[in-house]
């Protein structure tokens, strides 16, 4: 009897290994993040920033300055032309160049009149010293003006006598006793004519001179 060989086949694992895929798939996008509506972002503008407006140009000064000023203005000319100046070189206008002129002229102005005034307040103090003075004041003022007077216009002439009078100078103590002094050294000298001795008083001479001879007179 033949023997009879019998193949048998491997057996299979019972549970088959799945294929694993060489490249995983990609993992999804992650989504955006969403920003707040009132969350400005780093580029957005602020709320209340506005946009810049555009530069203006500065209006060209004009090439010359003329500025104005009243006849009676105690801003000379020199002075004018140097705000002019001042005004072209910073690019000022014709209208702020000629404010800053009156305003230099009202202020030299009201300077002249506050010191116009202190010396005619200053003059009148020294007229009523003047006609209060106990020598030559009150009744006696009127012979002390033609004495005054007199001697102004004759060592002095007409130029001293409006000098002292334009400048106040003609009421001033020390000025009107000067004049005084001179007006009364101006008067003549009384002469005092010698008068005749009596008896008595040649007696009383010859006594004081010659006593024994008077006595024995």
């Amino acid at each position: 009897m033949a023997d009879t060989v019998t193949a048998v086949a491997p057996t299979q694992a019972a549970a088959t290994t799945q294929a694993v895929p060489t490249n995983p798939p990609a993992a999804p996008a992650a989504a955006a993040p969403q920003q707040s509506p009132s969350q400005p972002s780093l580029l957005s503008p602020e709320p209340s920033q506005k946009a810049a407006e555009p530069v203006k140009e500065a209006p060209k000064p004009p090439a010359e300055i003329k500025l104005t000023v009243a006849k009676d203005s105690l801003l000379q000319q020199a002075q004018v032309d140097k705000i002019a100046a001042f005004a072209r070189e910073r690019g000022l206008s014709q209208e702020v160049a000629q404010a800053a002129a009156d305003m230099q002229a009202a202020q030299l102005k009201e300077f002249a009149d506050g010191h116009l005034k202190g010396w005619q307040d200053r003059v009148a103090g020294w007229r009523k010293e003047l006609e209060a003075h106990k020598e030559f004041g009150g009744e006696r003022l009127k012979e002390f003006d033609a004495g005054a007077t007199e001697v102004v216009m004759k060592y002095g002439g007409q130029g001293m006598m409006q000098f002292l009078k334009e400048s106040g100078y003609s009421s001033h103590p020390e000025v009107a006793q000067f004049l005084w002094n001179i007006h009364k050294a101006m008067r003549p000298d009384k002469i005092v004519a010698p008068q005749a001795a009596s008896v008595g008083e040649k007696a009383d001479l010859a006594d004081r001179l010659f006593p024994t001879s008077a006595r024995k007179a």
